[in-house]
């Protein structure tokens, strides 16, 4: 059996539990007859959405630890020591949420006022924790060109350039939970705020490290991008992928946003809400490899389905 296999297995192994548990904790919350617990699901919670969240600050040291036996940081000790200043810093993210919504009071001397609701749930998502590239060109005389109507004299120039990225990826899992406080809630349109926290644990951590080496001519004194794009020629191209050591992770956000009732008339309907949701936060994810944690500040848009009953 590969080892995509036995992760895949292993995540579904995940899941499956987790459903379990949720399913078994909304018998043990909320018992058929117990109307009037002051803690009850009442909700059903559904969001995706992506996050954009801040590199986290990384070397050549780091990836060589990542990926020790790597060809191309042999090859390039420079690597990632020169990150050009056009380098983003900000990394694009993805995530998805299973959430169930226990509302805290008695529904009924609640009624047509602000509602507090405690959320807990799973949350899968992918990251790019480490982002690096370095750059580097060498120019070396190629020809010498004279305009046909004067006396000037160009230089033309061959430039091999050589460039290397560097990711670490992870795929995490796990518990979300949140407090949430709304508006009238008997209202078709609502807005929330809170507070809210995750723990979980990555897995399929991937080090991906690529290295491009490409040759084109430009005139002397003349910057990369004046240069004739049909002059480009790939020399090289290198990819490499290591799997790393999965490791706990959390963060801490604020989740702020507008709830839409779909309808007030039809039973079914008005237990249906969209909402958008952005949740500004603070990310801590730990790398076995390098010994360290790493913090990035984060801002998720989600769009999500929400079932109140």
């Amino acid at each position: 059996m590969g080892f995509n296999t036995v992760c895949l297995n292993q995540k579904k192994k995940i899941m499956r539990v987790s459903v379990f548990i949720l399913f078994v904790s909304s018998f043990l919350v909320n018992p058929v007859g117990a109307q009037d617990k002051k803690l009850k699901i009442t909700e059903f919670y559904g969001l995706a959405g992506f996050l954009h969240q801040t590199q986290a600050g990384s070397s050549h040291t780091d990836f060589k630890s990542l990926f020790p036996e790597s060809t191309i940081l042999m090859n390039n000790p420079e690597a990632f020591n020169n990150t050009p200043e056009i380098f983003s810093p900000y990394v694009a993210s993805s995530g998805v949420s299973i959430l169930a919504g226990f509302q805290l009071g008695n529904s009924s001397e609640d009624q047509g006022k602000g509602k507090k609701t405690l959320r807990l749930g799973l949350t899968y998502g992918r990251s790019n924790i480490l982002s690096d590239w370095s750059y580097s060109e060498t120019w070396s005389p190629y020809d010498t060109l004279t305009g046909q109507n004067s006396s000037n004299v160009y230089y033309l120039d061959s430039v091999r350039s050589r460039s290397v990225n560097g990711d670490y990826f992870v795929e995490t899992i796990g518990l979300n939970a949140s407090l949430i406080f709304r508006t009238n809630s008997a209202s078709r349109w609502t807005a929330y705020g809170g507070l809210g926290l995750s723990i979980g644990t990555s897995f399929n951590a991937i080090t991906s490290l690529n290295y491009r080496e490409y040759e084109y001519t430009a005139l002397r004194g003349h910057s990369r991008e004046q240069a004739s794009e049909t002059s480009y020629t790939e020399n090289a191209f290198v990819q490499e992928q290591k799997r790393n050591k999965g490791s706990l992770n959390g963060s801490l956000f604020i989740p702020l946003g507008i709830d839409f009732r779909l309808s007030e008339s039809s039973e079914f309907w008005s237990m249906v809400h969209i909402f958008a949701e952005i949740q500004p936060g603070i990310r801590f994810q730990h790398i076995p490899e390098i010994n360290r944690s790493v913090t990035q500040i984060f801002n998720a848009n989600n769009l999500g389905l929400r079932f109140s009953w």
